[in-house]
């Protein structure tokens, strides 16, 4: 069964990381993801050995408060590379700042000396 949980803010990179790590802990779960720019959890789970309930009060025990509850018709939490996709975003930053860097140069003065 899935379950999306819409929260009622965005969490950082890396409390939507930990989430998911403690969604995946749950007995019954079978994939949990945080997508932290929808501030959306996504969980697969069987409904045998856990429930939305007991879902999102770890949620809200992680300190979320979850402003609405769906059961979208397709999602798929396996989706390969998110998290690094996530963190692309990242090392993205760090590399256009490095680039703004090395592009920083002193013009010569008239006797060729950097100023």
């Amino acid at each position: 069964m899935n379950v999306v949980f819409q929260l009622d803010q965005r969490p950082k990179l890396t409390d939507a990381q930990r989430l998911s790590e403690a969604l995946d802990r749950q007995q019954g779960v079978v994939s949990a993801l945080v997508d932290p720019q929808l501030a959306k959890v996504f969980v697969t789970f069987d409904p045998d050995m856990t429930g939305d309930l007991t879902l999102q009060r770890v949620v809200e025990g992680m300190g979320y408060r979850v402003s609405s509850e769906g059961e979208p018709l397709d999602f798929d939490t396996e989706t390969s590379g998110y998290l690094h996709a996530m963190g692309d975003e990242e090392i993205q930053e760090s590399q256009a700042t490095a680039l703004l860097r090395d592009a920083e140069f002193t013009l010569p003065d008239a006797e060729g000396r950097g100023i």
